[in-house]
């Protein structure tokens, strides 16, 4: 089973290496009971896309203003594993305003609105944009919102497939930046 194979894994892990942390990345659909499996673990990783993909109906991830409520509840059911959030992005590839996905102002508003939320919550770890560079996935690539023509690249990245900064890396480079490690 799943359990057994997560429960090996971190044991095998702490045996390689007793120093790191050991940790496994859960995806962020809200309402998941409890896991014990994941007492086993230092570290959970947050892989989370709320407000950028719609979720499961059940399980909706579509509004980013429910990512907040999503985290202070893992924080309830996991209050002695440090979380961070491992992944999170927007595709970018035309000009547009803020409140369109797949503009540059809406992933610059979007890293900026998940800095935030990251910033306020004490209890958070830490944040990883997905990803810093774009790179080419499959033909017909169907991660972005709405593009009308679809291609090989995976477009979340805060520097283009060419090499061009786009307007959020900024963004992320001052945050980052300013950050104390």
């Amino acid at each position: 089973t799943t359990r057994l194979w997560m429960l090996n894994a971190a044991e095998l892990a702490r045996d390689l290496d007793p120093t790191l942390p050991v940790s496994v990345d859960v995806l962020s659909y809200p309402n998941v009971p409890r896991q014990r499996t994941y007492d086993a673990f230092d570290m959970l990783g947050i892989n989370s896309y709320y407000g950028w993909y719609e979720g499961k109906p059940e399980r909706s991830t579509a509004d980013l203003a429910d990512l907040e409520p999503y985290l202070r509840a893992m924080h309830a059911k996991y209050p002695a594993t440090a979380l961070v959030m491992t992944e999170f992005g927007a595709e970018a590839t035309e000009p547009g305003p803020a409140d369109v996905k797949q503009t540059y102002d809406f992933q610059t508003r979007y890293l900026e609105r998940n800095l935030d939320i990251i910033d306020r919550l004490g209890f958070m770890g830490g944040a990883i944009y997905w990803t810093s560079r774009e790179f080419a996935v499959k033909p017909r690539w169907d991660g972005g919102a709405h593009p009308l023509t679809r291609d090989s690249i995976h477009n979340k990245a805060l520097i283009a497939y060419d090499g061009t900064p786009k307007p959020a890396y900024e963004v992320a480079r001052a945050a980052f930046k300013a950050t104390p490690l």
